[in-house]
C-alpha cells in the first residue's frame, strides 16, 4: 500500500523545488530539525520524540532531477527495512503540483504496517500544509 498525497501550489516548479529543497525553506515549513542535501547520494535526517524517546529518521538521495523530482531513502530508528520518499513536481494550471508517494510498507509484518502507515500518512499531510501554507505567503 502506498501513500499517495500531492498539494496544489501557487509557484512555478522551480520555486516549489527551492522551498522543499532549500535549507533555509526547510526550517520554515519543516523545521529546524531536519537536514537535507538535495543531490545524489545525500544525506537526509530528522530528529523527533515519540514521547519521551528521541528519535531519528534517515534517508539516502536516490535520485535528484532540479526541479522536478527528489527520491530517497525512508527509516526511522529501529525499523528492519527501508520504505522510498519520492517527490515529485509537476507543472499545473496557476503554478505546480507536488506529488508525494511514500512507498515500501508491505515488507513490514502486517501488525506494524498499518500503524506505520496511518502514522505516516498523518505526518505527511500536516507537513504538506504547512509546505503549502508556507509557500502562499511567498
Amino acid at each position: 500500500s502506498v501513500i499517495r498525497l500531492q498539494v496544489e501550489l501557487p509557484l512555478s516548479c522551480d520555486d516549489t523545488w527551492e522551498i522543499l529543497t532549500g535549507a533555509s525553506h526547510i526550517t520554515s515549513w519543516w523545521g529546524n530539525h531536519v537536514s537535507l542535501e538535495a543531490r545524489p547520494g545525500g544525506a537526509f535526517v530528522e530528529h523527533w520524540s515519540d514521547g519521551n524517546r528521541a528519535l531519528v529518521t534517515r534517508g539516502t538521495v536516490t535520485c535528484c532531477e532540479p526541479p522536478n523530482r527528489l527520491t530517497l531513502t525512508w527509516a526511522d530508528d529501529g525499523w528492519a527495512h527501508e520504505t522510498s520518499l519520492d517527490l515529485a513536481i509537476k507543472p499545473a494550471s496557476g503554478g505546480s503540483t507536488l506529488v508525494l508517494l511514500h512507498q515500501g510498507w508491505d515488507q513490514f509484518p502486517p501488525d506494524q504496517r498499518q500503524q506505520l502507515r496511518q502514522a505516516h500518512e498523518s505526518g505527511w499531510r500536516h507537513h504538506l500544509d504547512n509546505f503549502r501554507d508556507y509557500a502562499a505567503g511567498r
